[in-house]
């Protein structure tokens, strides 16, 4: 017997979480692929989530072309390879990017440029609801690359806040 089900909205999860209203499903199946596409490249993965008789296989990668057949357009799948990546690495990566953009688009956004760090945690998690994790990795991972600084500043009080502007993709240099 084969159930084909599609995934739920939900953020931040992947594999079993992600059946449309049952986990139930996934349970009793000898045997899960989910498929999807990654956000990086489009290309479209399949993924072999669980098997209860044998290791589950890697990943299948493959895009959609149009074609003619007999005068007919339709589509035909075309195989691009293989990965080890499974469905909860292709869903963390489209949270990555998510968080990336939503990170630079709020401190483009800001009247200054810059904003207490506080606030733009607040907004970001706000904005796409991703996990604590996936923010503290992706801001690390913007100030690793120059595109955004952290920077103490003394307020009037004489407390330090800590505010974070962006820099731009190349610029590397801090307009505090």
């Amino acid at each position: 017997m084969l159930i084909v089900m599609h995934s739920n909205k939900k953020q931040g999860v992947s594999g079993r979480a992600r059946l449309a209203d049952s986990s139930d499903i996934w349970d009793m199946a000898r045997s899960v692929l989910m498929m999807g596409r990654a956000k990086n490249d489009g290309k479209i993965y399949l993924s072999h989530e669980k098997s209860s008789y044998a290791r589950p296989q890697q990943t299948v990668l493959l895009h959609i072309d149009d074609v003619d057949v007999e005068g007919v357009k339709t589509a035909r799948a075309v195989f691009d390879g293989y990965t080890d990546k499974k469905d909860a690495d292709f869903i963390e990566e489209r949270r990555g990017q998510d968080t990336r953009s939503a990170i630079l688009n709020v401190l483009s956004e800001s009247r200054l440029g810059s904003m207490p760090s506080n606030e733009l945690r607040a907004a970001v998690l706000r904005e796409i609801g991703c996990s604590d994790s996936t923010y503290n990795r992706v801001y690390s991972d913007l100030t690793k690359s120059s595109q955004i600084a952290k920077q103490a500043i003394r307020g009037k009080d004489g407390r330090n806040r800590w505010y974070t502007c962006y820099c731009g993709e190349t610029s590397g240099k801090v307009p505090f």
